[in-house]
């Protein structure tokens, strides 16, 4: 009997471990994988944007000739107006006829007569220098003119007489300031005495001089 029961259990255990052993896990489904790269465009570096081409950087024009005329350059030191030195120079390109000529800081007619002289300039700090060139040449109010192209004044100054027959007299000349930049451009314009009324050579001399630049 008792063997009889020792060899069910044995074969109810045989049959179990089959069981046991013939039975599937199922693994879990795989993770879905990331999309691949097509290989031509793993390490494909993107064209840089194609630089905008810089402008020509303009030039400055050529000064347009002007018919009849000469040009002359100047470079004069700069003073104070007490008269003093300051160390700068001013440099500038003057048109007058061409039946003149150009020597020294002078300007010399058909006549071979001084008609004007380039003076030092002067600093220009702003408008109130007008009124303190005022203050030192009051013989007559300042005059707004152009010449040149340069805005700025005239002043009625006392001179010498061009004329040796006038040379005990006593003769106004003009000296024009003119705007340019940081300086005043100076040039004193010497009428003649005897050659008709100052105003009119003044007027004459304005459209003598052709440009200052």
């Amino acid at each position: 009997m008792k063997k009889q029961i020792a060899r069910i259990l044995c074969l109810a255990l045989t049959l179990g471990l089959t069981a046991c052993g013939g039975k599937t896990v199922q693994a879990p489904p795989p993770e879905p994988s990331a999309p691949s790269v097509p290989p031509s465009s793993q390490g494909e570096s993107v064209p840089p944007e194609p630089e905008t081409p810089a402008s020509p950087s303009a030039s400055p024009e050529p000064e347009e000739e002007i018919e009849g005329a000469l040009a002359a350059e100047f470079t004069v030191p700069v003073e104070g107006l007490d008269g003093g030195a300051t160390g700068e120079t001013v440099t500038f390109t003057l048109w007058f006829p061409d039946t003149w000529r150009a020597e020294g800081e002078a300007l010399y007619n058909q006549e071979d007569t001084v008609v004007a002289e380039v003076m030092p300039a002067l600093p220009f700090t702003g408008p109130d220098v007008f009124d303190r060139l005022a203050e030192k040449y009051p013989d007559g109010d300042p005059i707004e003119v152009t010449l040149g192209g340069l805005s700025g004044k005239y002043y009625y100054v006392p001179g010498e007489a061009s004329d040796p027959a006038f040379a005990t007299s006593v003769s106004n000349d003009i000296l024009y300031c003119l705007e340019q930049g940081e300086h005043l451009i100076c040039i004193k314009f010497h009428p003649l005495r005897g050659a008709g009324g100052i105003s009119g050579q003044r007027e004459q001399f304005q459209g003598d001089i052709k440009r200052i630049r």
